[in-house]
Formats: structure tokens, sequence, C-alpha cells
């Protein structure tokens, strides 16, 4: 993901596209306090801690870019269609809920996009 990320942001600067929404996951970089305990513990001893360092690198590569970026963080994800209602949190000021459905990240996204919202935060979200 991080080389990935690297390359594309080259390739964005090349071609003058500013804008990008990627997704990444609540406990990565500065929300990692937000994880439950047994989640941390999973993380611990098992090889999903690759994935989130890399996903930590991927962060650090877009905020560090000049690029107009959102980095989307959900909570677990389901395949629950019928909820596309978020609760978002950029400031901690929110009690977000334990899992999203992957139809309402990809609307929330969308929205991102279209409404250009969001530009250089990380929103954590979760169906409400």
């Amino acid at each position: 993901m991080s080389v990935s990320i690297k390359n594309t942001v080259t390739a964005m600067g090349e071609k003058g596209i500013r804008r990008i929404v990627i997704m990444t996951a609540v406990g990565v970089g500065d929300s990692s306090d937000m994880l439950p305990a047994f989640f941390i513990f999973l993380m611990r001893i098992s090889n999903i801690r690759f994935s989130y360092a890399d996903h930590e690198r991927q962060e650090k590569i877009i905020a560090n870019s000049d690029l107009e970026w959102t980095i989307v963080r959900p909570v677990g994800l389901n395949d629950k269609n019928e909820n596309l209602t978020t609760l978002c949190d950029i400031d901690r000021s929110v009690k977000i809920k334990s899992m999203i459905s992957r139809n309402a990240v990809a609307h929330f996204i969308l929205c991102c996009i279209e409404n250009g919202q969001f530009i250089r935060q990380k929103p954590l979200i979760s169906n409400k």
C-alpha cells in the first residue's frame, strides 16, 4: 500500500491532479488508542500488525504531500447494505460505534470527493 501510494502521489503531481481520498482503518497512526483491548492483543500476536504498519506508512506519505487529501478511517466492516448513514469524528468529540457497512464507507468516500469535504483531515466513521 505504501509503495502504491508513493507512486500515486508522484503520478498525481506529474498530471496536476490534486484531490485524493484513501481508506485506512481506525487504529492506524494517531487513532491507535481507539482500538478495543482485544483487537490490540490480536494485532500483537497476528500478521495483521504488518498491514497496520503499512497503512501508517501510507498515511504519512499522503499527509506529507501537498495534495488535497482525505484519509477515511472506518471501524469494523460488514455487508449490511441498508444503512448508509454515518457518524463521523474528526476531533474525538463524537462517539462512533464499532461497525459500518462497506456500502456506507463507499457512500462516505464519494460524498467527500463530490462535496470537497474533510480536506487534509482523517475522519473516523461508523454507522449511526
